[in-house]
């Protein structure tokens, strides 16, 4: 019978684009956390980018970028509409760690501010 791995009772939301974010979040699923990547359009800047500059095919993503985010669930989420931004809130309830990789200004617009967050979300 397999192992539960230890952190399989983590819920993890990442709304972080490039890197760090996504590799920080790599470890945490490759540890067993559930990690939903939720991308604003047009999406993580990453999914485009090759180390050769090669042009991908349209609707294919890098390898790089598919690396990092193996095993991750995905859902693209804009904001600026009411009702995605009530869904992302609603998510944030169950969610134990937030990783975003912006500013604390950018964090505020997609989610909300430090304070807001820690009084709304207690579990995070």
């Amino acid at each position: 019978m397999p192992r539960a791995r230890p952190l399989s009772a983590l819920r993890v939301i990442d709304l972080s684009t490039e890197i760090a974010g996504p590799y920080a979040t790599k470890l945490l699923r490759d540890q067993g956390a559930d990690v939903l990547k939720v991308e604003t359009p047009p999406g993580d800047p990453l999914r485009r980018r090759t180390a050769s500059g090669t042009r991908l095919p349209e609707g294919d993503d890098s390898a790089f970028f598919r690396f990092l985010n193996a095993g991750k669930r995905a859902a693209i989420c804009d904001t600026q509409r009411r009702r995605e931004h009530d869904r992302l809130q609603a998510l944030l309830l169950e969610t134990d760690v937030l990783v975003h990789s912006g500013t604390l200004e950018e964090l505020a617009q997609l989610a909300g501010s430090l304070e807001t967050l820690r009084a709304r979300y207690p579990r995070l």
